[in-house]
């Protein structure tokens, strides 16, 4: 989606729309197949503080990966994804995880 706005917008926008885009699509997909749960708008409401608490945490770790350990900032973002996985999966399920008393 990025690269194809890139041929009618500057990269900001088109990143910009690109990563909401990104976020509305990942809401569907862990609602609809991974686990097929959601609890109403509770999780519309709380699924974009998943996106924003991964981007945080993967700028420190970019940010530590080339200013502390000094090594190349081209596979920064690498590292950042392995750590944020995990992370985004865990936060992912609490937004998604079934209501109590429900089974």
């Amino acid at each position: 989606m990025y690269l194809l706005l890139l041929q009618f917008m500057g990269y900001k926008p088109a990143y910009t729309v690109a990563y909401i885009f990104g976020i509305v699509l990942g809401f569907l997909l862990n609602r609809l197949f991974v686990f097929q749960a959601h609890r109403g708008w509770r999780s519309l409401v709380l699924y974009p503080f998943v996106y924003l608490a991964q981007y945080l945490v993967s700028l420190a770790v970019v940010w530590a990966w080339v200013e502390r350990l000094h090594m190349p900032a081209s596979i920064a973002p690498l590292f950042a994804i392995f750590i944020t996985i995990p992370l985004t999966y865990v936060m992912s399920r609490i937004v998604f995880g079934k209501r109590a008393g429900s089974a």
